[in-house]
C-alpha cells in the first residue's frame, strides 16, 4: 500500500465509526476529505458519492458556509467532468448563489476554476455584466492565488473592461491597472 491508500483506508474507516455514531460533523468533513482525494485520483464516481453523502449529511444547514462552498463546487465540477449537464443545473444555482454572494470567497482548486468558467459562460450568455464581472474577479483571484499569471491576464482585462463599460462603484470593484501593469511586466510587455 501507498502512504495514500493507507490514508484512504484510515478516513474510510473513520467515517463509518462517524456515521455509527451519528457525528454529523465528523462524517461531513471525512467524506469532503475522501472525494477530495477520489477527485485527485481520477475516481470521479467515487468522488460524486462522498460529495452527496457530506451534502445528505449536512441537511441545508448554513453553519460553515466554506464547507458548503466547497461541496457544491467539487460536486458541480465532477458533474461537468461527468457530462451531467441535468444534475448539474440542478445546483447550479445554489453554488452560482455562494460563490457570488459571500465577499471572501476562497477558491483553490482547478475544480473551481471549472465551475467559475461554467457560470462565468451563463453570465454572458444573459448579458448580466455585473454577474460577469463577479466571474471574472473571482477567477483572476484563483489564477493569481495558484500563480498562474497568464491565465489571471485576460480576465483582469475583461475586469478593466467591464469597469471603464458599466462603471461599477469604486467599493465593489477595484481598479485594476496596477495589476494589469505587473502581469504585463512578467509577460515582458512593459509599454502596454
Amino acid at each position: 500500500y501507498s502512504e495514500e491508500d493507507e490514508v484512504v483506508h484510515y478516513l474510510e474507516v473513520a467515517r463509518e465509526a462517524a456515521r455509527k455514531r451519528q457525528m454529523q460533523w465528523a462524517q461531513t468533513r471525512i467524506c469532503f476529505l475522501l472525494g477530495r482525494m477520489c477527485a485527485k485520483r481520477l475516481k470521479y464516481s467515487q468522488a460524486r458519492v462522498y460529495f452527496e453523502e457530506a451534502l445528505i449529511v449536512m441537511k441545508g444547514q448554513f453553519r460553515d458556509l466554506f464547507l458548503l462552498i466547497a461541496l457544491y463546487t467539487n460536486l458541480v465540477a465532477i458533474y461537468l467532468k461527468q457530462k451531467n449537464k441535468e444534475k448539474c443545473s440542478a445546483i447550479f444555482e445554489k453554488i452560482a448563489a455562494l460563490l457570488f454572494g459571500i465577499p471572501n470567497t476562497i477558491c483553490t482548486t482547478e475544480m473551481e476554476a471549472e465551475v467559475l468558467k461554467y457560470v462565468l459562460g451563463r453570465a454572458v450568455l444573459s448579458e448580466n455584466k455585473h454577474a460577469e464581472a463577479r466571474a471574472c474577479f473571482l477567477l483572476a483571484k484563483l489564477h493569481i492565488s495558484l500563480k498562474q499569471y497568464d491565465d489571471a491576464l485576460p480576465f483582469i482585462e475583461r475586469l478593466q473592461f467591464l469597469k471603464n463599460t458599466i462603471m461599477l462603484e469604486s467599493r465593489s470593484c477595484l481598479d485594476f491597472h496596477f495589476t494589469l501593469g505587473s502581469l504585463y511586466f512578467q509577460k515582458c510587455l512593459p509599454n502596454l
